[in-house]
């Protein structure tokens, strides 16, 4: 049987996600070749999208839209 609402809330509403989806299609950071799933968690915290998020939230979401 499902929860009717999950034990925690989803760390990223659907603005945050389209963020990330933007991130992702668009040119990494100077320096950087491509993205990773790391380097995706770290600028959404570094322009305070989400306090705080770890790479498999970051992978599931990406997942989850493809």
């Amino acid at each position: 049987m499902r929860r009717e609402k999950p034990p925690t809330p989803p760390k990223l509403d659907g603005q945050a996600e389209a963020r990330l989806i933007a991130m992702r299609l668009g040119e990494p950071p100077k320096g950087y070749g491509k993205w990773t799933l790391q380097l995706l968690a770290d600028q959404l915290v570094k322009l305070e999208v989400v306090e705080s998020i770890c790479p498999e939230t970051v992978r599931k979401t990406l997942k989850k839209i493809a």
